[in-house]
């Protein structure tokens, strides 16, 4: 795969078209791409692929919108939330990444990463994830572990740099953070930016 295979590119971003109806879209296809993945219990680089493809477009649009909050008022499904959370917290990202003045591929793999930072909930029941009430200790701690099972995920999809699976983990607060302490590896700077 070529180094610049996951960078952010002006062609992808589709002008008139409405962006709240292209955010639902991208949601609708992550939510697809996560409900493969449930059944098939891994990720393959060709979905990634598809991913980038389809939905960083999106996000990379969004992110270059003036009034990037109102994106976010929209009402959606409870059972809605997981897909549209990653959609928001990768135009965040995208977003801050832009403004800090990110490479290209630095951009581009924040973004993937922050789109795909819940990855790990695939690997928690639906009753878990999709119960609109407060979940008991137990089922708690087994959402905990998300954070775990998304990086466990994408540090083993061939042809994904480590550093998404790291910022992916690194996103998602004190369990990332967590987890990543004492670790060796070297955390870039656009990783550490993400956790913010």
């Amino acid at each position: 795969m070529k180094k610049d295979a996951f960078a952010l590119r002006a062609e992808h971003v589709q002008p008139n078209v409405n962006i709240q109806d292209r955010i639902n879209e991208a949601s609708l296809h992550l939510k697809n791409n996560f409900q493969d993945l449930r059944k098939e219990g891994k990720i393959q680089l060709e979905k990634i692929v598809l991913i980038k493809a389809k939905v960083v477009p999106v996000i990379a649009e969004a992110a270059m919108n003036p009034d990037i909050y109102s994106l976010f008022d929209e009402p959606h499904a409870d059972n809605e939330y997981t897909y549209q959370h990653n959609i928001g917290v990768g135009i965040i990202a995208t977003y801050l990444g832009m403004k800090l003045g990110l490479s290209k591929e630095n951009l581009s793999a924040l973004t993937l990463a922050a789109m795909l930072h819940y990855v790990g909930k695939t690997r928690i029941s639906d009753n878990i994830v999709e119960d609109p009430g407060k979940l008991n200790e137990a089922e708690n701690e087994d959402m905990k572990r998300h954070a775990i099972y998304g990086y466990e995920l994408l540090k083993n999809i061939p042809g994904i740099p480590s550093s998404i699976a790291l910022t992916a983990l690194s996103i998602n607060g004190k369990m990332g953070k967590a987890i990543l302490k004492g670790r060796v590896e070297r955390i870039s700077i656009f990783m550490r930016k993400s956790s913010l």
